[in-house]
């Protein structure tokens, strides 16, 4: 009696019947086709569950399996159901990642000074120091910052066109430039990329020429404010002179020498940087 038969003719209503010896070595023969197959090719593990799961049910050796076939089929068809819709969600990005790195680049430097100057003040009175105090002034594309000035300290320099004309052109900058990055279509990231940039550069142009032209008319501010160690309502008021982008100088008043240095600063040269970085990056599908 073969191991099918000897299956056959147990209980039907036995609850979980005995693996003998016979219903085993039955299962491997069963078995034997699809190993030998995998053998000769080799085969993910999950195109081996419809002949293992044939093979059991042959044999009667595994009775849960076929009880349960059904759900399994059920969940399967379910899972494959899930997998097609999830095709129609699918969002095809083609993220170019040399332009995300220029637009986080103008990003930050939005952040920081583009154009600093830092004074030195001291006085002397026969000979001897009596004061000594250093202070500085940052502009941004967007407002002017102090450092050791006084809350009554006046900034000379109008940010007005610099709100109008040099923050619009990079905040557009940073916005073409990140849909640029992201769109799934050649010539139309290439196109945004190239405009992205542009702006950037033309935004880093205006913003020297509108400083120089601030310059020329007034110092950065008036005067500098210096105040004698250890007395509070003694002070001395320091003209600054007028200086340019790039300044590296002194200027003396009365006893008091003032030293002052003008740069354009970091936020400035990452916006360039970014500039030439989106160019370079519309170049991708070149």
């Amino acid at each position: 009696m073969s191991p099918v038969q000897v299956l056959s003719a147990a209980p039907q209503n036995h609850p979980q019947p005995k693996l003998n010896i016979r219903v085993y070595f039955g299962f491997l023969k069963n078995l034997k086709p699809l190993f030998s197959q995998t053998y000769s090719k080799p085969a993910p593990i999950t195109s081996l569950i419809p002949s293992l799961v044939s093979a059991t049910l042959q044999t009667k050796g595994l009775p849960f399996l076929e009880k349960h076939l059904t759900s399994v089929k059920h969940y399967q068809e379910k899972i494959l159901r899930i997998v097609c819709d999830l095709q129609f969600l699918k969002v095809d990005f083609d993220l170019n990642k040399v332009g995300i790195v220029g637009v986080v680049l103008a990003f930050i430097g939005l952040f920081l000074p583009w154009w600093e100057i830092n004074f030195s003040v001291w006085e002397t009175v026969n000979k001897e120091e009596t004061a000594m105090q250093s202070a500085g002034i940052s502009v941004f594309p967007y407002q002017t910052s102090s450092r050791n000035f006084p809350a009554s300290q006046t900034i000379a320099l109008n940010m007005i066109p610099f709100l109008l004309f040099v923050l619009p052109l990079i905040v557009i900058g940073i916005l073409l430039g990140t849909v640029g990055s992201v769109i799934d279509d050649e010539e139309k990231e290439r196109i945004l990329l190239i405009l992205a940039g542009l702006l950037t550069l033309f935004s880093t142009i205006l913003f020297i020429f509108m400083l120089q032209v601030e310059l020329w008319a007034a110092p950065p501010a008036p005067y500098f404010f210096l105040s004698y160690l250890g007395q509070v309502f003694s002070h001395s008021l320091v003209p600054i002179p007028k200086v340019g982008i790039f300044s590296n100088g002194e200027s003396a008043f009365e006893e008091a020498s003032l030293h002052y240095s003008s740069y354009l600063s970091i936020g400035f040269w990452l916006a360039v940087i970014a500039a030439a970085v989106m160019l370079f990056a519309s170049r991708k599908h070149a």
